[in-house]
């Protein structure tokens, strides 16, 4: 059996999605990912796989960061979890060989996986909720979702709150600008508007826009993935004057509803950080919790973000906010 690392494109895109798509893999581990973090940030992309009489057999998409002073290969940032894909002696023959060849470009390993990887530490920072829509939508109303749901998605019905498919590529300006207030609300750090259009650009159908409007006026929307017959609930935004309205329980319950009446297996909510108001309000759909892991070669610490960091998305004009931020992912 050998190893090959390819750098930059991969002989067959075709080939590496359809061994992710048959061995159960995320919308993570595909092909577009690293190419989405290159045309948007100038990350370098990489693409190691295993192979064996020419056959692939593990697979694992991954970047390497540009900071000069803390050189990196993560797979992969800005997502969930990704890591390596496939048999099990393969997978521990490719992570022998990232970890090699990281020793040998003096590189830290960063990997989001939903498993613990061998001869690396692994940590838990986050949980994500898995919901499973094998059956009707009713079932999952009465049984899963808490009473304060079933509460919040009638009360966003009855005030009129609509929620629509957005196909459009304009619609992701529209939501992009209530994301940065509600990023700079959060204090957390934004995308640049080109991350969001990069994704549509390269993964096509399998990204989603839903919006929830009220008097035709946008109020809330979220991003979604469809892949492997899992939809992964993955970036919302909302104005905060609309929030006693319920819209993004009102996007959440449409999600749901429409992969139970979809060829869908799970509904994934994303990542939050445990005892959060987040986490709460994901584990109140009634989702099964599941550990995600930062597995790494390094010992990583749990620390506070710099206080600038805090600062800086709430002071900041919105047009410097994208620049600063661009800059700095």
């Amino acid at each position: 059996m050998t190893s090959e690392i390819i750098f930059e494109t991969f002989a067959n895109k075709d080939e590496w999605n359809r061994f992710v798509e048959l061995n159960g893999g995320s919308i993570f581990q595909l092909y577009e990912w690293p190419e989405i973090l290159h045309k948007t940030y100038g990350y370098k992309p990489l693409y190691f796989c295993v192979r064996e009489s020419g056959e692939m057999k593990a697979a694992m998409p991954a970047i390497i960061t540009k900071n000069p002073f803390r050189r990196r290969l993560v797979s992969i940032p800005f997502t969930d979890y990704a890591g390596p894909l496939g048999e099990e002696k393969a997978c521990m023959q490719l992570m022998e060989f990232v970890l090699k060849y990281c020793a040998e470009q003096g590189l830290n390993v960063v990997i989001y996986s939903l498993d613990k990887l061998p001869k690396l530490h692994a940590y838990h920072f986050v949980d994500t909720f898995w919901l499973d829509t094998r059956r009707s939508f009713d079932s999952i109303w009465m049984e899963n979702f808490s009473k304060k749901v079933r509460n919040s998605v009638r009360k966003a019905t009855k005030s009129g709150v609509v929620i629509e498919r957005e196909t459009s590529r304009s619609f992701l300006k529209e939501y992009y600008k209530i994301y940065i207030e509600t990023m700079r609300r959060l204090s957390a750090l934004p995308h640049h508007l080109s991350f969001f259009t990069n994704i549509a650009d390269l993964l096509g159908e399998k990204f989603q826009m839903f919006a929830a409007r009220y008097n035709g006026e946008l109020i809330a929307g979220l991003l979604t993935f469809s892949f492997n017959k899992r939809v992964h609930i993955w970036s919302n935004a909302s104005q905060k004057e609309y929030l006693h309205l319920a819209p993004n329980n009102a996007l959440y319950s449409e999600i749901i509803k429409r992969a139970c009446d979809a060829d869908v297996d799970i509904v994934d909510f994303g990542t939050s950080v445990p005892e959060t108001s987040h986490y709460w309000f994901k584990a109140a759909w009634g989702g099964t919790a599941k550990p995600v892991y930062t597995c790494s070669n390094t010992v990583q610490k749990l620390s506070k973000p710099p206080r600038w960091l805090k600062i800086v998305p709430k002071h900041f004009l919105v047009p410097l906010t994208r620049f600063v931020f661009k800059w700095f992912y």
